[in-house]
């Protein structure tokens, strides 16, 4: 909700706070909508980590388009 009003900081806050408590599904869900955010911030390095941490956590084939779509706005 954070990152869709907008507040990044929040978002990233929050975000970062429940990683570890999460299967790797919904990490890899959760790295993706923060990239988001950080990508709608302008904050493209910030954009670049969580998508490769995306990456990292074996996206299916969708989740893989819309990480390499991402990827190619943020480089």
């Amino acid at each position: 909700a954070a990152a869709l009003a907008g507040d990044v900081a929040t978002a990233f806050r929050i975000g970062t706070g429940v990683l570890d408590r999460l299967t790797d599904g919904s990490r890899r869900r959760l790295h993706l909508r923060l990239a988001e955010a950080a990508a709608t911030a302008t904050d493209w390095g910030r954009a670049a980590e969580q998508l490769d941490r995306a990456r990292t956590l074996r996206p299916d084939e969708a989740e893989l388009a819309r990480i390499d779509a991402l990827t190619a706005h943020v480089h």
